[in-house]
């Protein structure tokens, strides 16, 4: 897992490289929590501005676990779940489309994700004291809606909501720009 989240790093450095040397220069790192039914995720991403107006491109990753405990019989026990997701996606602004105010921001988007969810049972269930580790993979895909206040003109606070897989939800962080 270590070397295709590493390869994956790599590859998305590269695009990012390629597509920013033709887009205009106001990059940004977004970087936050968020709100979902499978844990909390903690995220980054990095969105580029492409030539076409008013749209970018976003690459990142989140992480996220939750422990649920129940009871089997006489013993207690517990699932502990870690998803780490990879994204890539589209953003437009509607800035323009709607008279927006200077300081703020108002997106749309969707977004491809690749989550990897390992699942691990601790406890004892009928004689069985040790742990079982399962894991998996899947592929989601989802629609963003998202606003940014700007409060230093390299510095803003967004809020985004998504929809469309199980552990969609919402997204609250600051983007710094470069």
């Amino acid at each position: 897992m270590k070397k295709l989240l590493l390869s994956l790093t790599f590859l998305c450095a590269i695009g990012i490289n390629a597509i920013s040397a033709q887009a205009p220069s106001s990059k940004k790192i977004n970087a936050g929590i968020g709100v979902s039914g499978w844990g909390i995720p903690v995220f980054a991403t990095v969105e580029i501005p492409l030539k076409a107006a008013n749209q970018s491109i976003v690459f990142g990753g989140s992480f996220r676990s939750k422990t649920e405990s129940f009871s089997y019989l006489t013993s207690s026990s517990s699932w502990r779940h870690t998803i780490i997701g990879l994204e890539g996606g589209w953003n437009y602004y509607f800035d323009d489309l709607i008279d927006v105010p200077r300081d703020f921001d108002l997106y749309g988007g969707l977004r491809l994700n690749y989550y990897i969810w390992q699942t691990k049972l601790v406890g004892n269930i009928d004689d069985f004291n040790g742990e079982y580790t399962g894991s998996s993979g899947g592929l989601g895909f989802r629609g963003v809606i998202g606003g940014r206040y700007h409060f230093k003109e390299s510095t803003s606070l967004f809020v985004e909501l998504g929809g469309g897989n199980m552990i969609s939800g919402g997204r609250l962080g600051l983007s710094f720009g470069f």
